[in-house]
């Protein structure tokens, strides 16, 4: 299931309408929103607008974003770890990462798993994080 289709779902369940839902690139029809490229995708997965990945020894965090019909951008993290207790989450900011809200939408135990979505535009950075047993990783913010 692509990170557009996860978006739109779990908006749904969050209480969004359906039909108030087009997810689709800034500025672009829907007719050529498919071929608008991603402003960054390090990490391979399509119908994305950005994508970062990180990899460590401990496993892989992802974070990547498609755009709602407001034009901005919802987040989800994803990781990978072999580590049998881990958890994925995001943190956010609104100043840039000077201080920040943490443990956002936390998924454990689950590897390869999407995080439910939170808003990433203005004013907010997000960055997504992997902790296996004390251990940290994290993207950048975006």
């Amino acid at each position: 299931m692509s990170i557009l289709t996860r978006v739109r779902a779990s908006l749904v369940a969050l209480g969004v309408a359906a039909s108030s839902l087009t997810i689709a690139t800034v500025g672009a029809t829907a007719a050529h929103a498919a071929t608008m490229a991603p402003a960054y995708n390090n990490c391979g997965e399509s119908g994305v607008y950005y994508c970062q990945e990180v990899d460590s020894s401990i496993g892989s965090i992802r974070l990547a974003t498609a755009l709602g019909s407001d034009h901005h951008e919802y987040a989800q993290a994803e990781g990978f770890t072999s580590a049998a207790s881990h958890a994925v989450y995001m943190d956010q900011s609104s100043d840039n990462g000077r201080t920040w809200t943490g443990w956002i939408n936390p998924l454990y135990n689950q590897d390869g798993g999407w995080t439910d979505p939170i808003y990433d535009g203005p004013p907010y950075v997000t960055r997504a994080c992997l902790t296996d047993q004390g251990q940290y990783i994290c993207t950048a913010w975006h």
